[in-house]
């Protein structure tokens, strides 16, 4: 057989006509891509006037991020050697000897996006950077990367490296609405781009990476733990360093600091600031004197105070952290985009007026500082209130830390997702449990108000927040690693999988979120269906059209609707409940309070720590967090059902006034049955009506129920009693 008839040679024709073929038509397709694009040698076509605006559900604006308006622009020769070398840095370690493109960079992106290879590290240049912060969008598609190397290879053609460089520095934002390196140092230091310090220097260079995460007056100032010393999270583990740590313990923050994870022994937590001026020495762009001396400038830096006019700051910050973590630091920017949110300003008003009347009574009733509360619509998952502190501008109370994100020990308001579970494996609201001393290990247990009551219903047990009970639960729910694995389809994710937290993760020991705990109960109002929380609705460009749409559908049924009828029956029983403040007049609620206890740091003795009420209508949602910022005890006295629940009810009452009367439905694997009050069984033939109730069973989890034996009460005479 000839060589050119063999099957061989016809693979290799056709191999090659394919690549050819496949060439040409990228060829096309590069050309096409390209055409249209801004001529980049006239540096006007580059610079977009734009700003854009956060509004609230009534379009009322919350906050604009100007674009040139608040920009003062530098000359490169007028900035800080210090400066520069950080932004290089920082954003591109090869950018004076690069073309435009770090193709090293690329390849590791392409390695760790395509194969899973390695760590993706990003491969856009200060020269990409520029471009694509200039003239393009953030949408992450092949058409923009491609434009974006062409722009920035034109680039590099057409201008020095330093004009460059000074394009980029004026250019970037560093946030809070400052543009450009100048209008940063004016903002953050008071002072012009020349005579920045090498501490300043890193700490303005962090900045462009995530200009909210890292935003100095938000809670991310510090590096920090969120795990609750406590709690004795690190049992049974060596901490010498940092790397001794797991990512979800810490949060990094724009500076290091030195945390204490046990008495006497700290750890130290580098920051953003701190990595980059590692490597500027590592680099030999500083000595060694010099990285020291910026240390000690990075423990005792003053910013200048925030001026900016900003609506519902915590809020704000919010939505531009989250737009960040999904499109990147430089979406806000590109130009005349209006973001448009779920916030209700009528809402949100009653919610930070009532807070700020009740700050002093908080105060002084339970020792409280500070006070979080989330609101959300239980059908959609829109925000409509979110109060992140008392007071956003107190930095006695590190006010600008939003505590609806911090995790913190959530009490007895956790006993639902308990019982929850535990009716997953058979349990019912009728099935008698004990209230009776326990021992456990070399523990135990105690209710809150050190009684016993004996035997009672889940539906009590439940209602009266016993914590006897709830531990029994504990068990019957397959204890730690079912329940923490149950309550992440719900949305809590703070919870360890690696932690040992026994029987009491049941009371509420496990730290988690106000948004989670929000979000969990939110599976509750919703018969089972989880859906999202979020407050951004939808965002339009300069031209009017719409480019992101939240998705307010359910992304799924997480828990039986039949589970979470129970719960929501059990939970809106005002018979079986604590009392009238975990309910609104007139209306159907379901409600939880919580207050966990700890040893505090300077009291020696145990004291509630953090007080809960978490609740819910078919429509809406309202979790209220009341503590103090640092951790400390609250006065002995201190309880959720006094302190939060009041707010709570009010929360929801000013969301509930014009709605009319609305039960929480009845799903059909729902089993009503008549059962006796005394045993929780089905009632013996004797046993007098009076002493039936109508209680709920989940079909798919129920156990037959045996019939009592009926025994007529001994009717006692009074000599009896006195023995005659």
């Amino acid at each position: 057989m000839k060589f050119y008839r063999s099957m061989f040679f016809k693979i290799i024709v056709g191999t090659f006509l394919a690549v050819f073929y496949s060439g040409l038509v990228f060829v096309f397709m590069f050309f096409v891509i390209l055409s249209g694009l801004p001529d980049v040698s006239k540096i006007e076509n580059l610079m977009p006037k734009l700003s854009s605006s956060i509004y609230d559900s009534k379009g009322n604006v919350l906050y604009t991020i100007f674009e040139g308006e608040n920009r003062e622009k530098v000359s490169i020769s007028e900035v800080s050697k210090y400066l520069i070398d950080a932004t290089v840095t920082a954003e591109d370690e090869n950018f004076f000897s690069h073309y435009g493109l770090d193709l090293k960079g690329i390849s590791r992106a392409f390695l760790s996006n395509f194969f899973g290879v390695g760590v993706s590290s990003g491969g856009s240049t200060i020269t990409q950077q520029f471009v694509k912060n200039a003239v393009l969008s953030s949408e992450k598609t092949y058409e923009r990367k491609i434009k974006e190397a062409a722009l920035a290879l034109n680039l590099e053609m057409n201008f020095s490296k330093d004009e460059i460089l000074e394009f980029y520095l004026n250019e970037i934002p560093y946030g809070n609405n400052a543009f450009g390196i100048k209008r940063a140092s004016k903002q953050y230091f008071d002072t012009l781009p020349a005579h920045l310090t090498l501490a300043q220097s890193v700490v303005l260079a962090s900045l462009p990476k995530a200009p909210s995460s890292f935003n100095p007056y938000s809670g991310n100032l510090h590096s920090r733990l969120v795990v609750d010393l406590d709690n004795n999270p690190f049992k049974g583990r060596v901490i010498l360093d940092q790397k001794d740590l797991f990512d979800n313990e810490y949060i990094v923050g724009l500076i290091g600091t030195n945390v204490e994870i046990s008495e006497g022994q700290k750890v130290w937590i580098s920051g953003r600031s701190d990595f980059i001026l590692d490597k500027m020495y590592e680099n030999g762009l500083i000595n060694l004197a010099e990285r020291s001396k910026a240390y000690l400038e990075l423990e005792s830096i003053v910013f200048q105070k925030y001026k900016e006019e900003i609506k519902y700051p915590h809020f704000v910050f919010y939505v531009m952290s989250e737009l960040e973590k999904i499109y990147g630091n430089d979406f806000l920017r590109t130009g005349g985009l209006s973001i448009y949110t779920s916030i209700d300003p009528d809402v949100q008003d009653f919610v930070e007026n009532m807070a700020s009347s009740r700050r002093s009574s908080v105060l002084r009733s339970a020792g409280a500082d500070n006070m979080a509360i989330l609101s959300v619509r239980a059908k959609t998952g829109e925000i409509l209130a979110m109060l992140g502190s008392f007071d956003f501008f107190d930095e006695n109370i590190d006010g600008n830390v939003n505590v609806v994100f911090r995790p913190r020990q959530p009490g007895s308001s956790f006993k639902p997702f308990v019982y929850a579970k535990a009716f997953l494996n058979g349990l019912s609201p009728s099935s008698r449990i004990y209230d009776t001393p326990m021992k456990i290990a070399s523990k135990y247990p105690q209710n809150f108000d050190g009684n016993f009551r004996g035997e009672m219903s889940v539906r009590t047990a439940l209602g009266q927040s016993r914590n006897i009970p709830a531990i029994r639960a504990y068990y019957l729910a397959g204890e730690e690693s079912e329940i923490v694995s149950f309550v992440k389809k719900l949305g809590i994710n703070s919870l360890r999988d690696d932690f040992d937290y026994g029987y009491p993760l049941a009371i509420g020991s496990g730290e988690v979120s106000l948004f989670e705990m929000v979000s969990a109960y939110s599976v509750f109002a919703n018969n089972g269906e989880k859906i999202p929380i979020s407050g951004i609705n939808y965002i339009t460009d300069s031209e009017g059209n719409v480019i992101y749409q939240r998705n307010k559908s359910s992304v799924g049924t997480v828990l039986d609707p039949a589970i979470a009828f129970l719960i929501n029956n059990i939970l809106s029983d005002r018979s079986s409940s604590i009392g009238g403040n975990l309910f609104v007049p007139g209306k159907i609620t379901a409600a939880k309070s919580g207050t966990s206890t700890k040893r505090s740091k300077g009291y020696g003795a145990v004291r509630p720590g953090d007080l809960w009420t978490i609740g819910y209508s078919p429509s809406y949602v309202t979790g209220v967090w009341i503590g103090n910022t640092d951790g400390k005890g609250l006065n002995y006295s201190a309880e959720a059902y006094y302190t939060a629940s009041p707010i709570f009810s009010a929360v929801m009452k000013e969301l509930m006034k014009n709605d009319s009367l609305e039960p929480f439905p009845i799903p059909s694997g729902i089993l009503p049955i008549w059962v006796s009050k005394k045993s929780g069984l089905l009632p013996a033939k004797e046993t007098p009506k009076t002493e039936r109730v109508l209680e709920y069973f989940a079909k798919d989890y129920f156990v037959q129920k045996v019939r009592e034996i009926y025994k007529e009460p001994k009717v006692v005479l009074e000599k009896e009693i006195m023995g005659q």
